[in-house]
């Protein structure tokens, strides 16, 4: 089974000379649990047995589908189904910002410890935003890789320029435990 996927940019349902391919979407294949992706030029392969499927992406986030599931027949080997095309939408003036913070390793005392701070552009227009980062008053302020837009007491603020949907912001963050403090289990 195999097909393309492309951006529905006027949602029609009709795949128009001028609307892009879409990579990275995932396809399946039902009954099964077969899966596939769209490579970087919209086209997905699915390999299937004998049967009858039903062919459907599955959206990402913040993505419609334009068109129909297929159903393909297949009642003997080697039948290749190259028909299948899916369009979707995506839904537009969607602001959405994620950021994660992640330590990878415990704190040890009397040393140094890296977080690693991202914010990730999940939604549809290009935003910025402000982060803080609150943090614990018995650890001490070292370092980023990015330089905050302020520090006040115990809080660390950057502002984060305008990023392009599917951008990621990141900094890593340097705190030191002194050898003093106590440390929960």
């Amino acid at each position: 089974i195999a097909g393309m996927v492309y951006q529905d940019v006027n949602n029609n349902g009709v795949w128009d000379p001028s609307e892009p391919p879409l990579p990275n979407v995932t396809i399946e294949v039902a009954p099964g649990g077969h899966m596939g992706m769209s490579n970087g030029t919209g086209a997905y392969e699915i390999a299937a047995d004998t049967a009858t499927f039903q062919v459907f992406p599955i959206p990402p986030q913040y993505h419609v589908v334009t068109t129909p599931a297929q159903i393909t027949t297949f009642s003997s080997y080697l039948q290749i189904d190259t028909l299948d095309a899916f369009g979707l939408y995506q839904l537009p003036n969607v602001t959405d910002l994620v950021a994660h913070l992640t330590a990878p390793v415990p704190p040890v005392l009397g040393f140094d410890r890296n977080l690693f701070l991202s914010v990730s552009n999940t939604g549809t227009v290009s935003t910025g935003a402000t982060i803080e980062l609150a943090i614990d008053p018995v650890l001490a302020w070292v370092s980023s890789t990015v330089a905050p837009t302020q520090i006040t007491g115990s809080t660390v603020q950057w502002v984060v320029p305008a990023m392009a949907p599917g951008s990621t912001w990141p900094t890593d963050v340097a705190l030191h435990t002194p050898s003093s403090t106590l440390l929960a289990d």
